[in-house]
């Protein structure tokens, strides 16, 4: 694996623009890497903590990873920062995989308003698949079943794994009132970085967080 110079070093000549980095922060100095355009740093300039844990990610996985911009066949700070030559990515939806599909839509449409949709039942008549959905907000539930009748083989990669859809809101206090009587995994806390969550249970099994920030 290749590792970086750390700034000051001879290496640093042919790569002055590390240097300007240097001056204006964008290098770990410590870590001898890139960092990735935002620092934690922040929180404290009020950017947003969800930006400056992303960042605090980042920059980690290029300490670990070395190089990233200084190598002449690695991807351009601009490149990367801009997006440009990358696809347009236009929704994000989550498919969770349960043993029974009807309960989960239920929590969604009778706690939460929203709306169901895209209903295919399975052999027995009960649900195979279903989304739910409200304003730009999508998650759709597919039944174990039915996955593992079209490839036995995705038995154990479904074990083992999890998501946990994390959702933003303006008002918690609306939203524990509705979901009153889940499963709570994790009580109403403020976390350090200032958002008050909840975590629940929904039916499939899913662990499912709110936050408000």
């Amino acid at each position: 694996m290749r590792t970086a110079g750390r700034p000051g070093t001879r290496r640093d000549a042919h790569f002055p623009e590390r240097q300007d980095a240097v001056r204006e922060g964008r290098w770990r100095a410590d870590l001898g890497v890139p960092v990735l355009g935002w620092d934690v740093g922040a929180v404290e300039r009020g950017h947003g903590a969800i930006l400056a844990a992303v960042s605090h990610f980042f920059n980690t996985v290029a300490a670990e990873r070395g190089t990233l911009w200084a190598g002449p066949n690695s991807f351009s700070k601009e490149r990367i920062m801009s997006g440009s030559s990358f696809p347009h990515l236009k929704h994000l939806t989550p498919i969770l995989i349960v043993d029974r599909v009807g309960p989960c839509i239920e929590f969604w449409f009778g706690r939460m308003g929203f709306k169901a949709d895209n209903q295919v039942p399975g052999p027995d008549g009960t649900l195979a698949f279903c989304s739910v959905a409200k304003g730009d907000i999508e998650i759709m539930y597919q039944s174990r079943a039915s996955v593992l009748a079209e490839d036995p083989g995705a038995a154990e990669e479904l074990g083992g794994r999890s998501a946990v859809p994390f959702f933003a809101v303006d008002n918690l206090d609306e939203v524990e009132h509705a979901i009153a009587g889940a499963p709570v995994v994790k009580a109403r806390h403020k976390t350090p970085y200032g958002f008050t969550e909840i975590y629940v249970r929904e039916p499939g099994g899913t662990r499912v967080g709110f936050a408000q920030f």
